[in-house]
């Protein structure tokens, strides 16, 4: 008997969140290497080096507390999707979260650094792009989240023609068991239902 996934938690995911579950992924898996590496006091001069951004904040200096809060971010966004991939219970719940916390983190940076400002006869636009979409993330992990809560398990569909569940053979029992006690099988006992005619004197003659 073969079986087929006809539905899953995955399949609700849009394929553009799929991408930027594996882009997140990727991302995750350095920065906690990283951190292991940094845990374990190895030489990390080249991977520290580097700059380090989310949402508009920047930073060079990975020990500082903004490249620790946003080390946590990455860490964090990578485990929301670790968690969405391998189908886990809580996995829209972290996603509703991460959404809501990168919306209010470019707005903050928005009011922090003007949307519209003049550099040396530059004009900067600090509009954070990521917006366009996160709210869309947030709302579609708003809108599968009951489904996504409800599809316990995969569901699957038997290809062979013995696909009778077990909960089908239990239900026809109990209808059968019903039936018979409604019409029970044997003798009556019952003289009036025997369907003989007591005033019949015949009926206690020897045959």
């Amino acid at each position: 008997m073969t079986r087929k996934i006809l539905y899953r938690r995955r399949k609700l995911l849009p394929w553009w969140i799929k991408i930027f579950i594996w882009i997140f992924l990727f991302l995750g898996a350095i920065a906690l290497f990283v951190s292991f590496l940094e845990l374990i006091g190895s030489p990390i001069d080249l991977w520290i080096a580097g700059e380090s951004a989310i949402y508009g904040m920047e930073t060079y200096d990975r020990y500082s507390p903004l490249g620790i809060l946003i080390s946590l971010l990455i860490l964090f966004k990578g485990f929301t999707a670790f968690a969405m991939w391998t189908e886990k219970d809580y996995a829209i719940k972290l996603g509703l979260i991460d959404a809501a916390v990168g919306i209010i983190v470019c707005v903050i940076m928005m009011i922090v650094q003007p949307i519209i400002a003049f550099e040396e006869g530059t004009i900067l636009f600090n509009f954070r792009f990521e917006l366009l979409l996160l709210i869309p993330y947030l709302l579609k992990c708003r809108k599968i989240r009951k489904p996504w809560e409800a599809l316990t398990e995969p569901v699957y569909s038997n290809t062979s023609s013995q696909s009778e569940s077990p909960s089908a053979n239990v239900t026809n029992t109990e209808e059968k068991v019903i039936i018979e006690e409604q019409h029970p099988v044997g003798p009556s006992t019952d003289g009036e239902d025997d369907g003989l005619d007591k005033e019949d004197p015949s009926r206690f003659m020897p045959k």
